[in-house]
């Protein structure tokens, strides 16, 4: 018993050891991830940058979504429902996942960072 613990231990720091190492989060400009987006697909992300087209509306739900452009020398377009507000020319550290692609109702969008509450 004492012997299987120590196995299971031993896989799964090998398992750790073995997994994709993505850079640390907050090291994250628009262009680094825009420059390979399959990478990031689907992962947390926190991406630093200019903030750019601030915008709110309101969801068919009755809640409040933000949408904004985070951007260096690209730009990552964010969404936001987690009453996060925003100014525009001010440099920001969004914290998401990020999206490739994303299908919202019949509209397909790219290079995403969904906020959530």
């Amino acid at each position: 018993m004492k012997y299987a613990a120590l196995l299971m231990a031993a896989i799964g720091f090998a398992a750790i050891l073995n997994s994709p190492i993505i850079a640390r989060a907050d090291d994250l400009a628009p262009s680094m991830i825009l420059s390979n987006p399959q990478t990031y697909d689907g992962q947390p992300v926190a991406v630093q940058g200019t903030v750019q087209k601030y915008t709110t509306r309101q969801t068919p739900r009755g809640g409040t979504v933000s949408t904004y452009q985070v951007c260096d020398q690209q730009c990552v377009t964010v969404l936001d429902s987690s009453d996060g507000a925003q100014l525009n020319g001010r440099n920001a550290i969004v914290t998401g996942t990020f999206h490739a692609t994303l299908q919202i109702g019949g509209r397909k969008l790219t290079n995403v960072v969904v906020i959530a509450q």
